[in-house]
């Protein structure tokens, strides 16, 4: 979109002339604001500094009265005069007060009623001088009372002292020089220039003068107007400011003056600081000129910079129609086509994408024309626009092509509001390949789901067969071993059949066709035949399993039952699979986080003591096909179905199963169900109790050639298996090894020596948790192998029996 040049440029020039008439305006008006301004500051500021100085002045002199006074307390006084010099005390007392007050101070004198007298004071070299003793010293007078007398601002200060029963014996005179000290404490405070400073006198009607600038020698004539104006007021103690006149050299000033009365020995005087008024005005013109200055060249380079923002438009106008041409062509390239519509719903922009898709040969057939012409020319599709300003995304629709054809695309659709600007922004992707593809993929899982009903019942009806058959070979009289062999067929294709279940069952599942019921559940209804398959696992195994469910669970609830039972078969039977040793437990127990009296949570909990699960493997145990103990050297079999049905089934039923493990310790895996209580009782006397262990069987295996006498044991958690042959306790303990705890025979057997079976059994079978013992009938000695004891006894049998009533 280019830049209207002409207009900017005018909009830029009415502004420029705009901004200039304000400055101009803003350059007077600064001018009186600064001036008014600055004579408050100028007045507050010589306020502030002449009232600090004159509470300054004040507290000198009343110091200088009170040290004065104290200058002669507790000496003789007498001996001022009689003695020709002073003690040293005496003389450090004087030096002390008269360099703190040698600003003010000229000369001390001390006399007495006969006038005689000695001075101290300060002479050309800075030294301090201590007079000789005189008599008769004129300008001496005696007095009973404090004087003071004012010359010129030079005061004499007589101070009578007296001795300690009340007598003036002696007078002190201090000759002061006022103007001095005035001076001197003037050029400690910052008076702005060119202010002028005044010192009055009003008894003797004496004015000093002071001059900021130094040189300046007052002239010997100078009239200063409405001075009588000030003098009622300096009289009565009151502070201010007026302006008057100063004449001096011929020429008349106009002043801006502030005045501070000070009480000096009693007479009064005024201190005044005086600024003229051009003073102040010339203070304000300078910054102004040079402010006035700084706008002349802000109108400078203001119009310069204005020819150069000209210049940058015109640039910028290049630049943006070489970007709105890098915009096109990006465009172009990008796999979706995008249509960019105004608010009056006209297309204004669309890439080559967009023309492919709907089979335009030009834009002519879809730029600057109505949407609902082109691309939603299929009054179906309209109805978008009639939905307010909000965002949709990824919306599937059937839209018609140039040539009448439908299309399959994926639309989505973002407003722009920027400003003035509305426009709306839509993408469109074509999924003709996606929609053929997710055919191909419902008729490839449609041939799947025929193949595996078709090849279950295939496989299913000849392992019906064998169980059935291998059932009935167990009732038949056979050998220990044929009995053994005929127990493998039976668990080899009952474990067939189980996988063969498991793979229907995840693609029943994962098709997403399997349907969720309403049955009402007894909880101990449910878990009953939970417990006799697994109460007998676990007796195989030699574990214990452990049921427990909470008493609180008195009422039937409503739930998918099959699906539910499935979920607890599952994951019983990998805490059952993955124990060796320990115990495995089902808790069931009620949640108290619902106030429906007709809802509640079950929380069922499945632990078990065996392998666990490794850290990096919990997040994938439930993938298909995924198993815990993976690699070539697994040790435990199975599909790597069992947990994702088990994933599947909670999600159909509405919860989430959480996993804790520990490598080595066990697992826990437990989820929260929500039902609803449907008010009929529970059956709890389906069980026992609440608590139902099924303890586990300990298996021995005995080896002997007498093999034919009885080993019968009160105890029925003793099962206890005797061969007489070296090979078949090998043949079991190939397939029944982690069943079996312990393995007792001779050393010598039918067909094989005790020691090469052990031999045999510890380099080819996992044993870890078998005891091995071997007895040894005859005198020889044996070596003693690892985990093995060895006895010795003439009685093969009855020390068997005995060693199993006595260890086991």
């Amino acid at each position: 979109m280019k830049i209207d040049l002409k207009k900017k440029i005018s909009f830029f020039v009415v502004g420029f002339f705009i901004i200039m008439g304000s400055i101009i305006f803003g350059i007077v008006f600064i001018h009186n604001n600064l001036v008014r301004n600055y004579k408050i500051k100028i007045n507050n500021f010589i306020n502030k500094q002449i009232r600090y100085f004159g509470y300054s002045v004040l507290d000198y002199i009343y110091s200088f009265e009170d040290d004065l006074k104290y200058l002669f307390l507790g000496k003789d006084i007498e001996s001022f005069l009689q003695d020709e010099t002073l003690t040293q005390n005496n003389y450090e007392s004087f030096r002390r007060f008269f360099e703190k007050y040698e600003d003010l101070v000229e000369e001390l004198v001390f006399y007495n009623e006969d006038l005689a007298a000695r001075s101290f004071y300060k002479d050309k070299h800075n030294y301090y001088v201590l007079g000789d003793l005189e008599y008769g010293r004129h300008n001496c007078i005696f007095k009973e009372k404090p004087e003071v007398y004012n010359i010129n601002f030079k005061i004499t200060y007589i101070l009578p002292i007296a001795d300690e029963n009340g007598k003036v014996v002696l007078n002190l005179l201090a000759k002061l020089n006022l103007s001095k000290f005035i001076r001197r404490e003037l050029k400690q405070y910052y008076i702005i220039k060119p202010a002028w400073n005044w010192f009055l006198h009003l008894e003797s009607e004496k004015t000093e003068i002071f001059y900021t600038e130094e040189g300046f020698l007052p002239p010997k004539t100078f009239f200063v107007s409405d001075l009588n104006h000030i003098s009622e007021e300096l009289n009565q103690g009151i502070e201010g400011s007026f302006e008057h006149s100063i004449i001096y050299r011929n020429k008349i000033t106009d002043v801006f003056s502030h005045y501070f009365p000070l009480k000096i020995f009693g007479d009064t005087y005024g201190l005044l600081i005086s600024l003229p008024t051009s003073g102040i005005t010339s203070l304000i013109d300078i910054p102004f000129k040079y402010l006035s200055l700084v706008y002349f060249i802000a109108f400078i380079l203001f119009g310069m910079m204005f020819l150069f923002i000209v210049r940058i438009m015109k640039s910028t106008n290049k630049t943006l129609s070489d970007s709105e041409y890098l915009i096109n062509r990006i465009l172009d390239i990008l796999p979706v086509g995008i249509a960019i519509i105004n608010e009056n719903k006209i297309i204004s922009k669309a890439n080559k994408e967009l023309f492919k898709i709907f089979g335009y040969g030009s834009d002519k057939k879809i730029v600057n024309r109505h949407c609902n012409e082109s691309i939603y020319s299929n009054p179906e599709n309209r109805d978008d626009w009639a939905d307010d300003k909000e965002k949709r995304r990824n919306i599937k629709k059937i839209l018609r092509r140039d040539d009448g054809s439908r299309i399959p695309v994926v639309k989505s659709s973002e407003f722009i509001d920027f400003k003035d600007i509305n426009l709306e922004v839509e993408t469109f992707f074509d999924i003709t390949d996606e929609e053929n593809a997710l055919r191909q993929l419902k008729l490839a899982y449609k041939t799947k789901e025929n193949f595996l009903a078709n090849i279950s019942h295939e496989i299913r009806t000849p392992l019906n067969g064998i169980i059935g058959l291998a059932d009935l070979l167990e009732n038949e009289n056979l050998t220990p071993l044929q009995r053994d062999y005929v127990k493998y067929i039976v668990s080899g294709s009952r474990r067939l059949m189980s996988i063969i279940e498991d793979i229907l069952t995840f693609s029943e599942l994962e098709s997403g066709k399997s349907s969720v019921s309403a049955d009402e559940i007894d909880i101990f209804s449910l878990v009953k035949p939970l417990i006799n398959k697994y109460a007998i696992k676990a007796e195989e195994k030699s574990i214990d399993f452990e049921v427990r469910i909470s008493p609180a669970i008195t009422y039937c609830f409503l739930s998918d039952k099959n699906k539910l039972f499935k979920l607890l078969d599952v994951l019983l039977s990998n805490a059952v699979k993955f124990t060796s040793r320990g115990a495995v437990f089902l808790n069931v127990i009620p949640l108290e986080n619902t106030s429906d009296e007709k809802k509640a949570e079950l929380k069922f909990e499945i632990s078990d003591t065996g392998i666990g699960i490794a850290e990096n493997k919990i997040n994938l145990i439930f993938d298909s096909f995924m198993q815990g103990d993976s690699g070539k050297n697994r040790k435990f079999s199975g599909t790597g179905l069992g947990l994702a049905i088990a994933k599947a089934l909670s999600k159909d039923l509405n919860t989430e199963i959480k996993v804790e493990s520990e490598e080595g310790k066990g697992s826990l895996f437990s989820f929260v169900a929500e039902v609803e209580l449907t008010g009929k009782k529970a059956n709890c006397n389906l069980l026992s109790s609440g608590k139902l262990p099924v303890k586990s069987k300990k298996l021995i295996i005995v080896g002997s050639k007498e093999n034919k006498f009885d080993f019968s044991f009160s105890d029925e958690n003793i099962e206890i298996k005797i061969y007489d042959s070296g090979l078949e306790i090998i043949n079991f303990l190939n397939s029944f090894s982690s069943k079996t705890d312990f393995l007792i025979m001779d050393k010598d057997l039918y067909d094989m020596d005790g020691i090469e079976v052990y031999d045999i059994i510890g380099t080819q079978i996992d044993c870890d948790k078998m005891e091995t013992v071997i007895h040894n009938a005859g005198d020889n000695d044996i070596e003693t192998k690892e985990r093995t004891v060895v006895y010795k006894d003439k009685k093969s049998v009855d020390w068997i029996k005995r060693f199993i009533v006595e260890n086991i």
